[in-house]
Protein backbone atom coordinates (compact mmCIF):
# COMPACT_ATOMS: atom_id res chain seq x y z
CA UNK A 1 0.00 0.00 0.00
CA UNK A 2 1.26 3.34 -0.48
CA UNK A 3 3.26 5.53 1.96
CA UNK A 4 1.16 7.59 4.89
CA UNK A 5 3.04 10.66 3.99
CA UNK A 6 1.95 11.76 0.38
CA UNK A 7 5.49 13.20 -1.47
CA UNK A 8 4.50 17.04 -1.93
CA UNK A 9 4.10 17.88 -6.21
CA UNK A 10 4.00 20.49 -7.97
CA UNK A 11 0.88 22.14 -9.34
CA UNK A 12 0.65 21.49 -12.93
CA UNK A 13 -1.49 21.82 -16.19
CA UNK A 14 -0.10 20.02 -18.98
CA UNK A 15 -1.87 20.32 -22.30
CA UNK A 16 -0.59 17.22 -24.54
CA UNK A 17 -2.43 16.61 -27.71
CA UNK A 18 -5.75 18.36 -26.63
CA UNK A 19 -6.06 16.78 -23.12
CA UNK A 20 -5.29 18.02 -19.79
CA UNK A 21 -3.26 16.47 -17.22
CA UNK A 22 -3.54 17.89 -13.89
CA UNK A 23 -1.51 17.14 -10.94
CA UNK A 24 -2.69 18.01 -7.69
CA UNK A 25 -0.83 20.77 -5.27
CA UNK A 26 1.11 19.97 -2.46
CA UNK A 27 -1.05 19.42 0.59
CA UNK A 28 2.22 18.61 2.85
CA UNK A 29 2.23 15.76 5.43
CA UNK A 30 -2.19 15.90 5.42
CA UNK A 31 -4.06 13.55 3.28
CA UNK A 32 -6.91 14.13 1.28
CA UNK A 33 -10.22 12.29 2.62
CA UNK A 34 -13.37 11.30 1.04
CA UNK A 35 -16.05 9.79 2.98
CA UNK A 36 -19.15 8.28 1.01
CA UNK A 37 -22.10 7.33 2.74
CA UNK A 38 -24.46 5.11 1.77
CA UNK A 39 -28.14 5.21 2.66
CA UNK A 40 -30.21 1.98 4.24
CA UNK A 41 -27.50 0.04 2.82
CA UNK A 42 -28.11 -4.04 3.82
CA UNK A 43 -25.26 -6.24 4.48
CA UNK A 44 -25.53 -8.45 1.89
CA UNK A 45 -26.02 -5.48 -1.08
CA UNK A 46 -22.61 -5.33 -2.69
CA UNK A 47 -21.46 -7.95 -4.67
CA UNK A 48 -18.75 -8.88 -2.53
CA UNK A 49 -21.45 -9.96 0.07
CA UNK A 50 -24.13 -11.66 -2.01
CA UNK A 51 -21.85 -13.60 -4.93
CA UNK A 52 -22.61 -10.92 -7.29
CA UNK A 53 -26.07 -11.57 -7.02
CA UNK A 54 -25.65 -7.49 -7.64
CA UNK A 55 -22.35 -6.54 -9.43
CA UNK A 56 -20.88 -4.01 -7.87
CA UNK A 57 -17.40 -3.89 -9.43
CA UNK A 58 -16.24 -0.44 -8.22
CA UNK A 59 -16.79 -0.31 -4.93
CA UNK A 60 -15.12 -4.52 -5.18
CA UNK A 61 -12.33 -2.84 -6.52
CA UNK A 62 -12.01 -0.77 -3.43
CA UNK A 63 -13.16 -3.82 -1.44
CA UNK A 64 -9.98 -5.85 -2.85
CA UNK A 65 -7.67 -3.25 -1.95
CA UNK A 66 -8.36 -2.25 1.53
CA UNK A 67 -9.89 -3.18 4.75
CA UNK A 68 -12.87 -4.72 5.32
CA UNK A 69 -14.65 -3.75 8.19
CA UNK A 70 -16.75 -6.87 9.70
CA UNK A 71 -17.49 -5.93 13.39
CA UNK A 72 -18.98 -1.89 12.52
CA UNK A 73 -21.66 -1.10 14.29
CA UNK A 74 -23.85 1.97 13.46
CA UNK A 75 -26.98 3.27 15.22
CA UNK A 76 -30.95 1.74 14.08
CA UNK A 77 -31.63 4.69 12.01
CA UNK A 78 -30.12 7.51 9.90
CA UNK A 79 -30.30 10.96 11.65
CA UNK A 80 -28.68 8.93 14.68
CA UNK A 81 -25.61 7.19 13.11
CA UNK A 82 -25.11 10.99 11.05
CA UNK A 83 -24.97 12.61 14.36
CA UNK A 84 -22.69 10.09 15.81
CA UNK A 85 -20.62 10.47 12.69
CA UNK A 86 -19.99 14.34 12.76
CA UNK A 87 -19.97 14.62 16.67
CA UNK A 88 -18.18 11.43 17.60
CA UNK A 89 -20.80 10.82 20.50
CA UNK A 90 -23.42 8.35 20.97
CA UNK A 91 -27.42 8.81 20.30
CA UNK A 92 -28.12 8.64 23.58
CA UNK A 93 -25.52 11.36 24.68
CA UNK A 94 -26.13 14.00 21.54
CA UNK A 95 -30.27 13.32 22.07
CA UNK A 96 -30.79 12.46 18.70
CA UNK A 97 -32.51 9.00 19.51
CA UNK A 98 -34.79 9.11 16.24
CA UNK A 99 -34.61 10.15 13.07
CA UNK A 100 -35.34 13.80 12.16
CA UNK A 101 -38.99 14.69 10.68
CA UNK A 102 -38.73 17.84 8.80
CA UNK A 103 -40.77 20.19 11.02
CA UNK A 104 -39.85 18.70 14.19
CA UNK A 105 -37.38 21.97 15.06
CA UNK A 106 -34.68 20.34 16.39
CA UNK A 107 -31.11 20.20 14.93
CA UNK A 108 -27.81 18.46 16.59
CA UNK A 109 -26.87 21.50 18.94
CA UNK A 110 -25.02 23.84 18.16
CA UNK A 111 -22.65 23.54 21.04
CA UNK A 112 -21.76 20.35 19.22
CA UNK A 113 -18.53 20.51 17.56
CA UNK A 114 -19.10 18.76 13.96
CA UNK A 115 -16.01 16.74 12.34
CA UNK A 116 -16.35 19.22 9.35
CA UNK A 117 -15.48 21.84 11.46
CA UNK A 118 -12.29 20.03 12.94
CA UNK A 119 -11.21 19.14 9.04
CA UNK A 120 -11.74 23.18 8.64
CA UNK A 121 -9.64 23.78 11.99
CA UNK A 122 -7.08 21.25 10.74
CA UNK A 123 -6.50 23.18 7.55
CA UNK A 124 -8.90 21.38 5.24
CA UNK A 125 -11.27 22.55 2.42
CA UNK A 126 -14.21 21.08 3.09
CA UNK A 127 -17.47 19.81 0.74
CA UNK A 128 -20.57 18.08 1.10
CA UNK A 129 -22.89 16.57 -1.41
CA UNK A 130 -26.12 14.58 -0.56
CA UNK A 131 -28.18 14.26 2.53
CA UNK A 132 -28.28 16.27 5.50
CA UNK A 133 -30.75 15.43 7.84
CA UNK A 134 -29.14 16.67 10.88
CA UNK A 135 -31.10 20.24 11.27
CA UNK A 136 -32.69 22.88 8.94
CA UNK A 137 -34.86 24.83 10.59
CA UNK A 138 -32.10 27.63 11.13
CA UNK A 139 -29.45 28.74 9.20
CA UNK A 140 -27.07 27.89 12.17
CA UNK A 141 -27.95 24.21 11.41
CA UNK A 142 -26.82 24.15 7.81
CA UNK A 143 -24.02 22.48 6.34
CA UNK A 144 -21.87 25.80 5.52
CA UNK A 145 -22.74 26.91 9.16
CA UNK A 146 -21.23 24.03 10.82
CA UNK A 147 -17.72 23.38 9.19
CA UNK A 148 -18.38 22.91 5.16
CA UNK A 149 -17.22 25.55 2.43
CA UNK A 150 -19.27 24.39 0.34
CA UNK A 151 -22.74 22.23 -0.16
CA UNK A 152 -25.55 20.71 -2.54
CA UNK A 153 -27.62 18.31 -1.53
CA UNK A 154 -31.29 18.20 0.40
CA UNK A 155 -31.53 18.69 3.96
CA UNK A 156 -34.29 16.42 4.87
CA UNK A 157 -34.13 12.63 4.96
CA UNK A 158 -35.41 11.93 1.51
CA UNK A 159 -38.12 12.46 -0.99
CA UNK A 160 -38.53 11.63 -4.69
CA UNK A 161 -35.05 10.11 -6.66
CA UNK A 162 -35.96 12.57 -9.55
CA UNK A 163 -37.15 15.46 -7.43
CA UNK A 164 -39.22 18.42 -8.60
CA UNK A 165 -42.85 18.57 -9.61
CA UNK A 166 -43.94 15.64 -11.32
CA UNK A 167 -47.62 13.93 -12.26
CA UNK A 168 -48.89 17.58 -11.87
CA UNK A 169 -48.53 17.42 -7.82
CA UNK A 170 -46.68 20.14 -5.87
CA UNK A 171 -43.87 18.56 -3.82
CA UNK A 172 -41.34 20.04 -1.52
CA UNK A 173 -38.37 20.33 -3.20
CA UNK A 174 -35.41 20.21 -1.44
CA UNK A 175 -32.18 20.61 -3.17
CA UNK A 176 -30.01 23.79 -2.17
CA UNK A 177 -26.51 25.21 -3.11
CA UNK A 178 -24.46 27.00 -0.93
CA UNK A 179 -21.10 28.02 -2.17
CA UNK A 180 -19.74 29.86 0.67
CA UNK A 181 -19.33 29.40 4.83
CA UNK A 182 -21.90 30.83 7.51
CA UNK A 183 -23.30 32.96 4.31
CA UNK A 184 -27.34 33.14 3.63
CA UNK A 185 -27.37 35.70 0.99
CA UNK A 186 -28.59 35.38 -2.16
CA UNK A 187 -25.52 35.20 -3.27
CA UNK A 188 -24.15 31.90 -1.94
CA UNK A 189 -27.05 30.22 -1.50
CA UNK A 190 -29.68 29.10 -3.70
CA UNK A 191 -32.08 26.72 -4.99
CA UNK A 192 -30.95 24.30 -7.35
CA UNK A 193 -34.01 24.24 -10.19
CA UNK A 194 -31.74 22.49 -12.67
CA UNK A 195 -31.91 19.61 -11.13
CA UNK A 196 -35.50 18.89 -11.51
CA UNK A 197 -36.54 15.58 -12.41
CA UNK A 198 -33.19 14.01 -12.42
CA UNK A 199 -32.06 11.36 -10.41
CA UNK A 200 -30.84 12.27 -7.23
CA UNK A 201 -27.86 9.93 -7.62
CA UNK A 202 -26.28 10.69 -10.68
CA UNK A 203 -26.73 14.67 -9.70
CA UNK A 204 -24.72 14.14 -6.35
CA UNK A 205 -22.20 12.01 -8.16
CA UNK A 206 -21.58 15.22 -10.48
CA UNK A 207 -21.74 17.43 -8.05
CA UNK A 208 -18.69 15.45 -6.12
CA UNK A 209 -16.69 15.27 -8.90
CA UNK A 210 -16.81 18.76 -9.73
CA UNK A 211 -15.64 19.27 -6.41
CA UNK A 212 -12.94 17.37 -6.62
CA UNK A 213 -11.59 18.70 -10.19
CA UNK A 214 -12.89 22.83 -8.70
CA UNK A 215 -10.53 21.89 -5.60
CA UNK A 216 -7.75 20.63 -7.77
CA UNK A 217 -7.94 23.43 -10.02
CA UNK A 218 -7.69 25.44 -7.48
CA UNK A 219 -4.41 24.54 -6.12
CA UNK A 220 -5.19 25.95 -2.53
CA UNK A 221 -2.23 23.60 -1.00
CA UNK A 222 -5.08 22.81 1.46
CA UNK A 223 -5.89 19.28 1.76
CA UNK A 224 -9.32 18.16 0.44
CA UNK A 225 -12.16 17.09 2.97
CA UNK A 226 -15.32 15.56 0.71
CA UNK A 227 -18.23 13.95 2.17
CA UNK A 228 -20.31 12.46 -0.08
CA UNK A 229 -24.34 11.14 1.15
CA UNK A 230 -26.08 9.63 -1.34
CA UNK A 231 -30.00 9.46 -1.00
CA UNK A 232 -29.42 5.63 -2.53
CA UNK A 233 -30.22 3.29 -1.50
CA UNK A 234 -33.29 4.46 0.80
CA UNK A 235 -36.63 3.90 -0.51
CA UNK A 236 -37.82 6.96 -2.50
CA UNK A 237 -40.98 9.04 -2.07
CA UNK A 238 -44.33 9.23 -4.73
CA UNK A 239 -42.73 7.85 -7.98
CA UNK A 240 -43.23 3.97 -9.09
CA UNK A 241 -39.58 3.79 -10.66
CA UNK A 242 -37.22 4.37 -7.73
CA UNK A 243 -33.67 4.75 -10.97
CA UNK A 244 -33.84 4.96 -14.42
CA UNK A 245 -33.92 1.79 -16.41
CA UNK A 246 -30.90 1.64 -17.79
CA UNK A 247 -29.47 0.62 -14.55
CA UNK A 248 -31.83 -2.07 -14.00
CA UNK A 249 -31.66 -3.50 -17.33
CA UNK A 250 -28.70 -5.72 -16.32
CA UNK A 251 -31.12 -7.69 -13.72
CA UNK A 252 -34.67 -8.10 -16.30
CA UNK A 253 -32.94 -11.83 -16.52
CA UNK A 254 -31.89 -12.48 -13.32
CA UNK A 255 -34.49 -11.08 -10.93
CA UNK A 256 -38.13 -11.12 -11.15
CA UNK A 257 -40.13 -8.16 -11.11
CA UNK A 258 -40.45 -6.41 -7.95
CA UNK A 259 -38.35 -4.35 -5.21
CA UNK A 260 -35.19 -6.21 -5.18
CA UNK A 261 -34.42 -6.14 -9.00
CA UNK A 262 -35.16 -2.16 -8.71
CA UNK A 263 -32.98 -2.31 -5.82
CA UNK A 264 -30.21 -3.90 -7.66
CA UNK A 265 -30.35 -1.18 -10.02
CA UNK A 266 -30.42 1.80 -7.34
CA UNK A 267 -27.13 -0.09 -6.01
CA UNK A 268 -25.79 0.15 -9.19
CA UNK A 269 -26.04 3.44 -9.69
CA UNK A 270 -24.41 4.46 -6.50
CA UNK A 271 -21.22 1.60 -7.66
CA UNK A 272 -21.67 3.80 -10.64
CA UNK A 273 -21.10 6.94 -8.92
CA UNK A 274 -18.49 5.56 -6.51
CA UNK A 275 -16.76 4.78 -9.94
CA UNK A 276 -17.01 8.18 -11.30
CA UNK A 277 -15.60 10.13 -8.33
CA UNK A 278 -12.89 7.58 -7.84
CA UNK A 279 -11.82 7.75 -11.55
CA UNK A 280 -12.04 11.99 -11.18
CA UNK A 281 -9.72 11.69 -7.83
CA UNK A 282 -7.25 9.42 -9.70
CA UNK A 283 -7.30 11.99 -12.83
CA UNK A 284 -6.54 14.67 -10.58
CA UNK A 285 -3.67 13.03 -9.08
CA UNK A 286 -5.65 12.05 -6.10
CA UNK A 287 -4.29 8.38 -5.29
CA UNK A 288 -3.44 5.83 -3.02
CA UNK A 289 -0.55 7.89 -1.62
CA UNK A 290 -1.76 10.79 -0.48
CA UNK A 291 -5.88 9.92 -0.56
CA UNK A 292 -8.04 7.66 1.87
CA UNK A 293 -11.39 6.77 0.88
CA UNK A 294 -14.04 5.56 3.67
CA UNK A 295 -17.16 4.17 2.44
CA UNK A 296 -20.00 3.65 5.49
CA UNK A 297 -23.52 2.67 5.62
CA UNK A 298 -25.62 4.95 8.20
CA UNK A 299 -27.78 2.23 9.59
CA UNK A 300 -29.11 -1.63 8.25
CA UNK A 301 -31.52 -2.10 5.67
CA UNK A 302 -34.85 -1.75 5.67
CA UNK A 303 -36.42 -5.38 5.10
CA UNK A 304 -40.56 -5.33 5.63
CA UNK A 305 -40.94 -2.26 7.40
CA UNK A 306 -42.50 0.47 5.57
CA UNK A 307 -39.71 1.88 4.07
CA UNK A 308 -38.75 -1.26 2.65
CA UNK A 309 -36.97 -1.12 -0.64
CA UNK A 310 -35.83 -4.39 -1.29
CA UNK A 311 -32.59 -4.70 1.04
CA UNK A 312 -31.49 -7.57 2.19
CA UNK A 313 -29.01 -8.10 5.95
CA UNK A 314 -28.35 -11.92 5.32
CA UNK A 315 -27.77 -13.86 7.12
CA UNK A 316 -28.22 -11.79 10.13
CA UNK A 317 -31.66 -11.03 11.59
CA UNK A 318 -33.97 -8.19 11.47
CA UNK A 319 -33.62 -4.84 9.97
CA UNK A 320 -33.77 -0.94 10.14
CA UNK A 321 -35.43 0.45 13.29
CA UNK A 322 -34.36 -2.67 15.04
CA UNK A 323 -31.53 -4.01 17.69
CA UNK A 324 -30.71 -7.05 15.80
CA UNK A 325 -27.45 -7.50 13.77
CA UNK A 326 -29.65 -6.61 10.48
CA UNK A 327 -30.71 -3.29 12.13
CA UNK A 328 -27.10 -2.28 13.53
CA UNK A 329 -24.39 -4.05 11.57
CA UNK A 330 -23.06 -2.14 9.50
CA UNK A 331 -21.04 -2.08 6.01
CA UNK A 332 -17.76 -0.21 5.85
CA UNK A 333 -14.04 -0.57 4.01
CA UNK A 334 -11.50 2.31 3.81
CA UNK A 335 -8.60 2.04 0.98
CA UNK A 336 -5.77 3.88 0.47
CA UNK A 337 -3.69 6.33 2.50
CA UNK A 338 -1.98 4.71 5.26
CA UNK A 339 -3.23 1.23 4.58
CA UNK A 340 -0.29 -0.97 4.75
CA UNK A 341 -1.98 -4.21 3.78
CA UNK A 342 -5.80 -5.58 2.72
CA UNK A 343 -7.74 -7.96 3.62
CA UNK A 344 -10.21 -7.63 7.14
CA UNK A 345 -10.62 -5.73 9.94
CA UNK A 346 -12.29 -7.29 13.13
CA UNK A 347 -11.76 -5.14 16.11
CA UNK A 348 -15.02 -4.18 17.46
CA UNK A 349 -15.67 -0.55 16.33
CA UNK A 350 -18.98 2.12 16.07
CA UNK A 351 -19.67 4.59 13.73
CA UNK A 352 -18.49 6.80 16.07
CA UNK A 353 -15.04 6.40 16.35
CA UNK A 354 -14.60 8.36 12.72
CA UNK A 355 -14.79 11.45 14.40
CA UNK A 356 -10.86 10.54 16.65
CA UNK A 357 -9.64 7.89 14.01
CA UNK A 358 -9.88 10.70 11.55
CA UNK A 359 -7.54 13.25 14.49
CA UNK A 360 -4.79 10.80 14.22
CA UNK A 361 -4.99 11.43 10.01
CA UNK A 362 -5.95 14.94 9.58
CA UNK A 363 -4.18 16.46 12.93
CA UNK A 364 -7.11 17.99 14.99
CA UNK A 365 -7.57 18.57 18.54
CA UNK A 366 -10.87 17.91 20.30
CA UNK A 367 -10.21 21.13 22.27
CA UNK A 368 -13.32 22.98 23.43
CA UNK A 369 -15.84 19.83 22.23
CA UNK A 370 -17.42 17.81 24.57
CA UNK A 371 -16.49 14.42 25.91
CA UNK A 372 -15.94 11.95 22.90
CA UNK A 373 -17.59 8.76 22.84
CA UNK A 374 -15.60 7.38 19.85
CA UNK A 375 -11.94 6.04 19.87
CA UNK A 376 -9.24 6.10 17.47
CA UNK A 377 -8.61 2.94 15.45
CA UNK A 378 -5.75 4.30 13.47
CA UNK A 379 -2.97 2.28 14.68
CA UNK A 380 -4.70 -0.73 14.15
CA UNK A 381 -6.27 -0.03 10.64
CA UNK A 382 -2.28 1.27 9.52
CA UNK A 383 -0.54 -1.60 11.26
CA UNK A 384 1.18 -4.34 8.71
CA UNK A 385 -0.07 -7.72 8.92
CA UNK A 386 3.55 -8.46 10.94
CA UNK A 387 2.69 -5.58 13.62
CA UNK A 388 -1.02 -6.56 14.97
CA UNK A 389 -0.34 -8.77 17.21
CA UNK A 390 1.12 -5.90 18.61
CA UNK A 391 -1.47 -3.58 18.78
CA UNK A 392 -4.72 -3.84 21.66
CA UNK A 393 -8.26 -3.59 20.77
CA UNK A 394 -9.33 -0.15 21.45
CA UNK A 395 -12.47 -1.36 22.60
CA UNK A 396 -14.81 -3.54 23.93
CA UNK A 397 -18.26 -2.13 24.44
CA UNK A 398 -20.34 -0.08 21.75
CA UNK A 399 -23.65 1.37 22.22
CA UNK A 400 -26.61 -0.01 19.81
CA UNK A 401 -28.81 3.22 20.70
CA UNK A 402 -32.71 2.99 20.59
CA UNK A 403 -34.29 0.33 18.63
CA UNK A 404 -37.71 2.25 17.17
CA UNK A 405 -39.25 5.15 15.74
CA UNK A 406 -40.88 4.68 19.49
CA UNK A 407 -37.99 4.79 21.70
CA UNK A 408 -38.13 1.58 23.12
CA UNK A 409 -35.54 -0.81 23.55
CA UNK A 410 -31.82 0.08 23.86
CA UNK A 411 -28.83 -2.28 23.50
CA UNK A 412 -25.15 -2.58 23.78
CA UNK A 413 -22.23 -5.00 22.87
CA UNK A 414 -19.69 -6.31 24.91
CA UNK A 415 -16.49 -8.02 24.72
CA UNK A 416 -15.09 -10.18 27.38
CA UNK A 417 -11.66 -11.35 28.48
CA UNK A 418 -12.82 -15.24 27.19
CA UNK A 419 -13.41 -14.09 23.65
CA UNK A 420 -17.27 -13.99 24.06
CA UNK A 421 -19.54 -11.30 22.35
CA UNK A 422 -22.38 -10.51 24.16
CA UNK A 423 -25.18 -8.56 23.28
CA UNK A 424 -27.78 -7.23 25.94
CA UNK A 425 -30.77 -5.28 24.96
CA UNK A 426 -33.98 -3.79 27.30
CA UNK A 427 -37.20 -3.77 27.02
CA UNK A 428 -37.67 -4.88 23.24
CA UNK A 429 -35.24 -5.50 20.18
CA UNK A 430 -37.81 -4.04 18.12
CA UNK A 431 -39.24 -4.41 14.19
CA UNK A 432 -38.47 -6.35 12.26
CA UNK A 433 -37.65 -9.30 13.95
CA UNK A 434 -37.17 -11.93 11.22
CA UNK A 435 -34.45 -12.86 8.25
CA UNK A 436 -33.67 -11.65 5.40
CA UNK A 437 -32.71 -14.56 2.14
CA UNK A 438 -30.90 -13.70 -0.74
CA UNK A 439 -33.07 -15.77 -2.76
CA UNK A 440 -36.27 -14.76 -1.71
CA UNK A 441 -37.38 -11.96 -4.46
CA UNK A 442 -40.72 -11.27 -3.32
CA UNK A 443 -39.88 -10.17 -0.04
CA UNK A 444 -40.39 -5.95 0.42
CA UNK A 445 -42.62 -3.84 2.72
CA UNK A 446 -45.04 -4.89 4.78
CA UNK A 447 -48.68 -4.19 3.17
CA UNK A 448 -49.96 -4.13 6.78
CA UNK A 449 -47.90 -1.81 8.08
CA UNK A 450 -47.12 -3.38 10.91
CA UNK A 451 -46.37 -0.89 14.15
CA UNK A 452 -42.54 -1.16 15.16
CA UNK A 453 -43.71 -1.66 18.44
CA UNK A 454 -45.40 -4.78 18.09
CA UNK A 455 -41.77 -6.10 18.33
CA UNK A 456 -41.70 -9.32 20.59
CA UNK A 457 -40.51 -7.89 24.52
CA UNK A 458 -37.42 -9.34 25.83
CA UNK A 459 -38.18 -11.91 29.07
CA UNK A 460 -38.95 -9.53 32.03
CA UNK A 461 -37.34 -6.95 30.43
CA UNK A 462 -34.13 -7.76 29.00
CA UNK A 463 -32.69 -10.72 25.95
CA UNK A 464 -29.44 -11.60 26.11
CA UNK A 465 -27.36 -13.37 22.70
CA UNK A 466 -23.87 -14.55 22.16
CA UNK A 467 -22.72 -13.71 18.90
CA UNK A 468 -19.65 -15.87 18.70
CA UNK A 469 -21.43 -18.87 18.58
CA UNK A 470 -25.06 -17.62 17.64
CA UNK A 471 -24.65 -14.64 15.26
CA UNK A 472 -27.76 -14.86 13.80
CA UNK A 473 -29.23 -14.30 17.14
CA UNK A 474 -31.77 -17.41 16.95
CA UNK A 475 -31.02 -18.49 20.80
CA UNK A 476 -31.92 -16.00 23.92
CA UNK A 477 -30.05 -16.75 26.30
CA UNK A 478 -32.04 -15.06 29.20
CA UNK A 479 -34.22 -17.47 30.33
CA UNK A 480 -31.30 -19.69 30.63
CA UNK A 481 -30.38 -20.24 33.88
CA UNK A 482 -26.52 -21.38 32.69
CA UNK A 483 -26.33 -17.35 31.77
CA UNK A 484 -27.85 -16.18 34.99
CA UNK A 485 -24.73 -14.54 35.95
CA UNK A 486 -23.62 -12.92 33.07
CA UNK A 487 -27.03 -11.46 32.59
CA UNK A 488 -26.68 -10.57 36.24
CA UNK A 489 -23.33 -8.23 35.18
CA UNK A 490 -24.41 -7.03 31.37
CA UNK A 491 -27.73 -5.59 33.47
CA UNK A 492 -25.46 -3.44 35.30
CA UNK A 493 -23.32 -2.16 32.70
CA UNK A 494 -26.71 -1.08 30.52
CA UNK A 495 -28.42 0.61 33.28
CA UNK A 496 -25.79 3.02 33.78
CA UNK A 497 -25.34 3.95 30.09
CA UNK A 498 -28.82 4.27 30.07
CA UNK A 499 -28.82 6.78 33.10
CA UNK A 500 -26.48 8.72 30.74
CA UNK A 501 -29.07 9.60 28.31
CA UNK A 502 -30.52 13.16 27.47
CA UNK A 503 -33.22 14.84 25.13
CA UNK A 504 -33.12 17.80 22.99
CA UNK A 505 -35.71 20.25 22.92
CA UNK A 506 -37.03 22.22 19.88
CA UNK A 507 -35.76 25.60 20.15
CA UNK A 508 -38.56 26.73 17.68
CA UNK A 509 -42.15 26.81 18.28
CA UNK A 510 -42.80 27.95 14.42
CA UNK A 511 -44.52 25.31 12.00
CA UNK A 512 -42.51 25.42 8.73
CA UNK A 513 -43.59 27.37 5.78
CA UNK A 514 -44.19 26.73 2.75
CA UNK A 515 -42.27 28.79 -0.57
CA UNK A 516 -43.67 28.55 -3.50
CA UNK A 517 -42.39 28.38 -6.81
CA UNK A 518 -43.86 28.18 -10.43
CA UNK A 519 -40.80 25.74 -11.98
CA UNK A 520 -40.12 23.80 -8.59
CA UNK A 521 -43.17 23.66 -5.85
CA UNK A 522 -42.19 24.08 -2.28
CA UNK A 523 -38.93 23.85 -0.95
CA UNK A 524 -37.59 23.38 2.44
CA UNK A 525 -35.45 26.35 3.49
CA UNK A 526 -34.74 27.75 6.83
CA UNK A 527 -38.10 28.97 8.54
CA UNK A 528 -37.77 29.83 11.89
CA UNK A 529 -35.44 33.15 11.43
CA UNK A 530 -37.12 36.72 10.24
CA UNK A 531 -35.76 36.80 6.62
CA UNK A 532 -36.17 32.97 4.99
CA UNK A 533 -37.82 33.75 1.93
CA UNK A 534 -35.94 33.58 -1.72
CA UNK A 535 -36.37 37.13 -3.14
Amino acid sequence: MGSRFAATVVALCLTIAGATIKLTEATGSKPNIVMIVVDDLGWADFGFRNKNQIATPHVDALWERGLELTRYYVHTVCSPSRAALMTGRYSHHTGVHNWLRPVSNVGVELDEVFLSDRMHEAGYATYMVGKWHLGHHMWDYVPTFRGFDYYYGFLTGGGDYFMGTSNAQRTWFQYLEATAPKCRAESCVRLAVEAQLRYSTEIFTEKAVDAINRHAEARSGRPLFLLVTYQGVHAGGRQPNQVPQYFVEPYLKTMPPGKRRQFAGMVAAVDSGVGNITDALRVNGLNDDNTLIILTTDNGGPITTGDACGSRNTPFRGGKHSLYEGGVRGTALLAGYGLKRSGKYDGLMHIVDWYATLADIAGYSFKGGRKLDGVSHWTQLSAAENELSLQETPRNTVVLGNASDHGIGFGMIVDDEKGKQWKIITDSPGFPDGWSRLDDYSQGRDDTAQSLREGKACHEGFCLYELTSDPEERNDLATDSNFASKLHELKSVIRNELATSRDISADCSKPATPRFNEIVGDFWWPYCERHTAIA
